[in-house]
């Protein structure tokens, strides 16, 4: 009796150690798993043209609407699991104003952002100063949201989604828009509430779109620009960061980056260099990328652009998540950027 009161005792004063050692150990597992999945079928690469650090410019196979959607749906258990859910969220909470997200795909992040004010909105030119947090809602609410991603089939997802999380979408018409014939860029794009809220398929290497009319603003940038897991899998990461430097409003202006990439271990790293080209063709992602690397050539390069903030959240992960915060000083002004 003795022995069981003392291991009960023993069990109340290191519970929060042992459930924390618990979600430790699950979340790793999850992660190995992940990697063990794709080093599995490695050896089919084995001798691939692909290099393990190749810049991504050959293209992974194109989606399905409906493999987009499979896509989408598995991803929603681990990424709860392994606390990507709640980075989202914070991302989400942490964007005001007028919000450019890049490398959307079908909209992970839709369920987070405070909709309140683009939904209510009367129609006409939209306001050029964000507005402070309601009392209901943990962020503020977004002026106007412009989301890009190359996939006409990922956005496809994301617009399906669009009502469950903005229910004033299921009455509203969508405008269609589309880049003019004969243009070297190739853009499309479907938009709601007078231009608030738009998505856009478009590389963004070629095209991003500048913010929504904006009164009192003769330069238009945004408030807010946002990615998640986006460098991963394009051609020209750097590049790509300089692009989303030149979209930021200077000074008062944040760039969010939620990645994933080389982490801390040695071991791990080896292994996602091993099973890299395997996970490109597979999921489009070269998952052997050093992200923090790559902001900080580019912070290095280029005048103007500074990285406030670079964070590896989550133990489980092994440092592979990354969340990065950057701005630009009106001095600076970053990088050029293609805006139409």
């Amino acid at each position: 009796m003795l022995q069981l009161e003392t291991a009960d005792a023993i069990f109340k004063a290191r519970k929060i150690p042992l459930l924390a050692s618990g979600v430790v150990a699950l979340g790793l597992g999850i992660y190995l798993s992940l990697l063990a999945s794709s080093l599995a079928s490695s050896s089919c690469c084995e001798n691939s043209e692909l290099a393990p650090d190749a810049t991504g410019k050959v293209q992974p196979a194109v989606f399905t609407k409906e493999s987009a959607r499979r896509f989408d749906q598995n991803l929603d258990g681990p990424e709860w699991l392994m606390g990507i859910t709640s980075l989202r969220q914070k991302l989400a909470a942490e964007s005001s104003g007028h919000v450019l997200e890049v490398a959307m795909g079908t909209g992970r992040n839709l369920s987070f952002y405070n909709w309140s004010q683009i939904q209510s909105s009367d129609s006409g030119p939209v306001p050029a100063v964000p507005l402070s947090p309601s009392p209901a809602s943990k962020s503020s609410a977004l002026l106007s949201f412009t989301g890009v991603d190359v996939s006409g089939e990922m956005l496809g997802v994301a617009i399906e989604k669009l009502p469950q999380h903005i229910p004033e979408c299921k009455n509203a018409t969508p405008e269609l828009q589309t880049s003019k014939s004969g243009l070297p860029v190739d853009w499309d794009a479907v938009s709601y509430f007078s231009g608030r809220l738009r998505l856009f398929r478009s590389d963004i290497l070629d095209f991003i779109p500048p913010p929504a009319n904006q009164a009192s603003s003769s330069t238009p940038k945004y408030d807010t620009v946002v990615q998640t897991f986006g460098l991963c899998s394009v051609r020209d990461p750097e590049e790509v960061v300089r692009k989303l430097a030149g979209m930021v409003k200077p000074d008062t202006g944040r760039i969010i980056l939620l990645e994933h990439g080389r982490g801390w271990s040695g071991v791990v790293n080896g292994l996602l260099d091993k099973s890299a080209a395997s996970h490109f063709k597979k999921y489009g992602c070269w998952w052997n990328r050093d992200m923090a690397e790559i902001v900080q050539n580019v912070a290095r390069s280029t005048p103007g652009i500074e990285v406030v903030k670079t964070e590896r959240p989550y133990l489980t992960q092994l440092g592979t998540t990354l969340w990065v915060e950057l701005r630009v000083t009106h001095s600076g002004e970053g990088g050029k950027a293609t805006a139409g």
